[in-house]
């Protein structure tokens, strides 16, 4: 009998032991999900902000090239807590939505410089069409972007 009260105990105790080590890992692996969630996050409010700086403000993008979708000032957008920082670049796409339509990619990355959907460092990738009133400009930003729409969002972290 108390041999098999010790191969009870043994077998519990190995039993406890894997369990330990199990949640052991999975605690240690959350906070690696954490981070990529902060670093995802960051990029997704980075490129809203860029959205949203370009709906209004159509001069900022050029056709061909990818370029920086906001003044210098403004970028890069920093994440307050890890202190991580996000570039996001803007290109214009041919449409044949009419002449008032414009259709433009944001590609955001953790890197200075271009990015592009090419970029080892991409994160977030979005394409979004606006609909511009016949009087925008620089000095008529009211009539600009007054539809949007997002045609695709792609987030890259893994």
């Amino acid at each position: 009998m108390l041999i098999l009260a010790l191969i009870f105990l043994v077998f519990v105790g190995g039993i406890t032991a894997a369990l330990l080590t199990f949640t052991g890992n999975s605690l240690l692996n959350l906070d690696n999900v954490d981070s990529q969630q902060a670093i995802e996050n960051g990029a997704t409010g980075a490129t809203d902000l860029a959205i949203q700086t370009v709906r209004y403000a159509d001069s900022i993008v050029s056709n061909g090239a990818p370029t920086p979708c906001a003044p210098t000032a403004a970028w890069p957008f920093s994440l307050p807590a890890s202190g991580a920082k996000f570039y996001v670049s803007c290109s214009v796409s041919p449409t044949s939505n009419g002449p008032f339509t414009r259709t433009v990619d944001f590609f955001t990355c953790n890197q200075s410089g271009t990015c592009d959907k090419t970029s080892s460092d991409l994160i977030v990738m979005a394409t979004v069409e606006f609909v511009d009133g016949g009087s925008c400009s620089a000095t008529a930003i009211a009539a600009c972007g007054l539809e949007e729409s997002v045609l695709s969002w792609t987030n890259t972290v893994s």
